[in-house]
């Protein structure tokens, strides 16, 4: 009785007309080859505002919030390293959210049939702490993305996360593959899943839906009444920081982006409140114009956590000294003959937030062949499978404090690997041989 009026109050909140019709798929889900990998890394293809810093205290001013979602494009005049510019110079920033219900009436029956299945597949989860959800769209294969995402699953059993780390497979062939390899974990998948990622792609105008899918994994957590913490399969978790921000109070919180006034999609946590709910709602209510020049399911994401910034949502921008954003700030990927200096809030709490070492380090590469990406993470010893037996290892392998700044260092104790500057750069020797490994393992 109790979770039948759940799904009621749950479903009534998506669907209050007919306004949506939900009937096409998409088969085909490239990466966002758009947005250069390297490029991205260094700065926002749609422009930097010189507004809205949250550095001081992960909070965003709220009148430089106003200014860009009421000016838009204006700024970019001020904007620096903003390839897309001029490409942008005629859409509207951030356009007004869709003010009708998600789904339609005729939607009500297979979305609740959606929540009852994820409600039970959940409730194998502990429920001490929020779900870290992460999504996956291909089949294992002998490649380097595949051996990330074993990387991934043995990473959350290193850290003793099992038990709350839920794996959401995109289509059938994916799910069988994880479930296949990885009895143990978590896995998910039911066929109204992506009818609901379709739909809310449809809604934003977010062409990838491997991209729209995360938003779609966010809603539905939360309408199955669990806090939820969204990582991409290419952000290596250094340490866990569920409790962290548990306890913090908050009710949202990401990882920072290259601008100064955006949040980066990789890494994201929603308690489960009315505020956080509202800013899914009018992110999934955004629509992105075909021709936008920039990000996907982040455009839309930003424009949600803006809006509900400035209606005084409890958030804070993730720290750079503890939610680590490759190859920016003291974290460089420049060759040196010395050791990267980590800076002086290296090992200091920021924003009341953790305790200013490391949690998670976002790699960035999943658009690409993440080659290079995971030689660095073999060289840094963050590889925890052993693609020779598809097990995971054993033990639990703590991460020295300086690794990251030892990186790309040509001392002595530095850590070279296939994704350092050109002048000491190395092939990817260690990534060639694990996927060497994974192929010899899938016969």
């Amino acid at each position: 009785m109790a979770l039948a009026l759940f799904l009621l109050v749950s479903t009534h909140c998506l669907l209050r007309s007919s306004a949506l019709i939900t009937n096409a798929f998409v088969d085909a889900f490239p990466g966002d080859q758009a947005m250069l990998i390297g490029q991205r890394r260094v700065h926002s293809a749609a422009g930097c505002f010189k507004l809205g810093s949250h550095e001081k205290d992960g909070i965003s001013p709220v009148e430089d919030l106003k200014r860009i979602l009421t000016e838009g494009f204006k700024l970019l005049d001020n904007a620096t390293g903003a390839p897309c510019k001029y490409d942008n110079k005629n859409i509207t920033w951030c356009k007004q959210p869709r003010t009708d219900p998600l789904l339609g009436e005729q939607d009500r029956e297979w979305y609740a049939e959606l929540t009852g299945y994820l409600d039970n597949a959940l409730a194998r989860t502990d429920k001490s702490l929020p779900i870290v959800a992460a999504v996956w769209d291909s089949p294992i294969e002998a490649d380097a993305r595949s051996a990330q995402i074993m990387n991934v699953i043995c990473g959350f059993g290193r850290l003793g996360m099992s038990k709350r780390f839920v794996l959401f497979a995109f289509d059938q062939h994916a799910y069988d593959d994880l479930v296949r390899n990885f009895p143990d974990t978590i896995v998910v998948f039911h066929p109204h899943m992506r009818k609901f990622a379709q739909a809310m792609s449809e809604r934003t105008n977010v062409g990838y839906l491997n991209r729209v899918f995360k938003l779609a994994v966010a809603q539905m957590v939360l309408d199955a009444g669990r806090d939820v913490l969204i990582t991409d399969t290419d952000v290596a978790w250094i340490r866990d920081s569920s409790e962290v921000l548990h306890n913090s109070g908050l009710e949202f919180a990401a990882m920072p982006d290259a601008c100064a006034h955006d949040i980066n999609s990789g890494f994201v946590y929603y308690r489960n409140t009315p505020q956080t709910r509202d800013l899914l709602y009018m992110s999934l209510s955004t629509w992105r114009e075909s021709w936008f020049c920039g990000d996907n399911d982040q455009y839309v994401l930003n424009c949600g956590w803006k809006r509900a910034a400035i209606k005084g949502l409890n958030y804070r921008v993730l720290p750079r000294n503890s939610w680590v954003v490759r190859c920016s700030g003291t974290i460089s990927c420049k060759c040196t003959d010395s050791l990267h200096e980590p800076g002086d809030t290296y090992g200091r709490q920021m924003f009341g937030i953790g305790d200013g070492y490391p949690y998670a380090y976002h790699t960035y590469g999943m658009s690409a062949n993440y080659v290079n990406e995971l030689d660095m993470l073999a060289a840094l010893g963050m590889v925890y499978v052993d693609l020779k037996t598809g097990q995971c290892k054993t033990g639990h392998n703590e991460i020295a404090a300086d690794t990251l700044a030892k990186q790309c260092s040509t001392r002595e104790d530095g850590i070279i690997h296939a994704a350092c500057g050109d002048s000491c750069k190395k092939e990817p020797v260690r990534a060639e041989a694990l996927v060497a490994d994974l192929g010899s393992l899938l016969g």
